[in-house]
């Protein structure tokens, strides 16, 4: 990709404390690089146009892949890159690192109501791997105001990626998810992780791929959830982890417990096999909730337990209905759980 700043060669490039304005019609990138690593930081870009129309990209790292050497095409070199306390108006991608993209600082930027973009290339932070996977790289601090995205970011063939203490604000009618996960390859896309982050509701991934994996996206570093965690699967099987086994809930033994307030948990589509997975030997992990529904999953094609407790196994706070039309005059519908009260008290489905 050929920038307005285009440094391709081994070196380094720092640019600081300046407006980088376009007042005519073009839609080209601000500042590419192919090798060069660069430090830019207390910048503001300012694009030609507004809102999902928006086509400047404020800061390109590498090409897709396809060329070599200091082609425009050619993968990133440019390690040790930082972007950091920038301003971007009217832009698509603030950041956008496609081939190869690795050990980039993206920190303490913001986007302005004027960025935006409705694919996930055009997303505010875009890491595309392409040819080559992009891979740990930190993403913190940043702000975005989400008015005229699809996303806030996106990971295409990118992996093992750290996003922390990032903010999403104010989503316009263009949103689907805080975070789009997607690729063409086994293994991409995976190992990404946002913690503390506090992304605009739905608080949610969008997936198109069935190869992510492992993915890791909480909303407090401790027990207590807040707000709709909602995974798109829109293509295949979604092997992404909302609540892994790496979560530390205190060892073996006795009872663990994740608070869920005000939240909706759940799959639109493929068949939910992962929403948690939970390995803790002699532990007992529990799930509540406050407010609203706590698991909901929409059109699963298949829900099951893997392996059933020991103990008792208990469904709490089931309304009970003498029959299926008494539920159904109770408020209930189509699929919706009851109890008769009878002996042996039987759980029964509306139909």
């Amino acid at each position: 990709m050929v920038a307005k700043i285009d440094s391709r060669a081994a070196g380094s490039l720092e640019i600081d404390h300046i407006n980088l304005i376009d007042n005519a019609s073009d839609c080209a990138t601000f500042i590419g690089t192919i090798q060069t690593s660069l430090n830019v930081h207390d910048v503001g870009f300012v694009g030609t146009h507004s809102g999902t129309s928006a086509c400047n990209i404020g800061v390109s790292l590498g090409g897709d892949g396809s060329g070599s050497g200091v082609q425009p095409t050619a993968q990133f070199q440019g390690y040790g890159t930082k972007v950091d306390h920038n301003f971007f108006s009217n832009i698509s991608a603030g950041v956008l690192g496609q081939a190869s993209v690795n050990g980039v600082v993206i920190s303490n930027n913001t986007w302005s109501t004027t960025c935006g973009g409705v694919t996930p290339s055009t997303t505010a932070i875009a890491l595309s791997g392409t040819l080559f996977v992009s891979t740990n790289n930190v993403i913190y601090g940043n702000l975005i105001e989400a008015m005229n995205y699809k996303y806030a970011f996106s990971f295409v063939d990118s992996s093992g990626n750290l996003m922390f203490g990032n903010t999403v604000w104010d989503q316009g009618a263009s949103w689907v998810a805080s975070v789009y996960l997607g690729g063409a390859k086994a293994g991409t896309s995976s190992g990404n992780s946002c913690i503390n982050c506090s992304l605009q509701s739905p608080y949610s991934i969008g997936q198109d791929s069935s190869v992510s994996y492992g993915n890791t996206f909480l909303y407090s570093n401790g027990p207590d959830f807040y707000g709709d965690v909602i995974f798109h699967s829109l293509n295949g099987l979604n092997r992404t982890v909302l609540f892994p086994t790496a979560i530390d809930v205190g060892g073996t033994g006795g009872n663990r417990q994740i608070n869920l307030h005000n939240a909706a948990i759940g799959f639109s589509a493929g068949n939910g096999r992962s929403l948690w997975h939970v390995g803790l030997s002699g532990t007992t992990l529990q799930f509540t909730h406050s407010g609203v529904a706590d698991v909901v999953f929409f059109a699963p094609t298949g829900v099951g337990i893997n392996k059933m407790p020991t103990g008792a196994f208990s469904v709490l706070g089931l309304p009970v209905y003498a029959n299926n039309a008494a539920a159904i005059v109770g408020g209930l519908s189509a699929g919706d759980c009851y109890r008769t009260g009878g002996d042996p008290d039987v759980i029964a489905v509306v139909h």
